[in-house]
């Protein structure tokens, strides 16, 4: 297996095994912030105008800058008459840079999708019958998911459909048998005994998704 390794500005071909070598022999200590210091630098054009976009002082993006460029062994920029010029090093850095950015993105957007369904608030209505069982779930429930608050809401066995489809409520808990098919409605077997409900024909809160999945995935047992 053969992979294209570039380096400033040549591309050369190395076998795995040799290319993994020489990435543990190379002495780069990057890191991130040093990346987007780099950039921001060059795109605004001076430590000034960096500062005012960057919650770093003047002398803090230039020590990042320095230490860049130690790491790297070479200059990655010249000024000339308060003007930015990039080397063909800097140039080198900055295209490794933005093809870092991108999927950084995705990763931030990726933890920010799994911050909202391990939070929030989860609303469950239940008949008074289901007292000896929701309250066994909901703490094996919030065991692994911490960050949801569970409210449970005793109501009237006629109206615990109604509270679905109103939004009053995310879930309803109801006994077996379940009906065979409610427009808008689905059922999930919670035990053999109880079912969850919940409203199909919208979407459901992150943390409504959570425990759906949660269950239908049999923690419960």
């Amino acid at each position: 297996m053969v992979e294209p390794v570039r380096s400033l500005g040549l591309r050369v071909l190395l076998p795995f095994h040799d290319e993994l070598d020489f990435f543990l022999r190379c002495p780069l200590n990057l890191t991130l912030l040093q990346l987007s210091v780099f950039k921001i630098f060059v795109k605004t054009g001076g430590l000034k105008k960096a500062a005012e976009v960057m919650p770093l002082s003047e002398t803090e993006i230039s020590g990042h800058l320095q230490t860049l460029e130690k790491n790297i062994g070479l200059p990655l920029f010249t000024t000339h008459q308060q003007q930015v010029h990039v080397t063909e090093a800097g140039k080198e850095v900055l295209i490794y840079a933005d093809s870092i950015d991108i999927p950084l993105r995705v990763l931030k957007g990726a933890i920010r999708e799994i911050q909202s369904i391990q939070s929030g608030r989860l609303n469950i209505a239940m008949p008074e019958e289901a007292h000896d069982v929701m309250p066994k779930l909901v703490t094996k429930f919030s065991h692994h998911f911490p960050g949801i608050d569970v409210y449970l809401d005793v109501c009237e066995r006629s109206s615990l459909i109604h509270q679905v489809n109103s939004g009053k409520t995310d879930i309803a808990v109801i006994e077996s048998p379940v009906p065979q098919y409610v427009e808008g409605l689905s059922f999930s077997p919670l035990t053999t005994k109880w079912y969850s409900v919940y409203r199909n024909d919208q979407p459901l809160s992150p943390a409504a998704q959570s425990f759906c999945a949660y269950m239908n995935a049999g923690n419960p047992g």
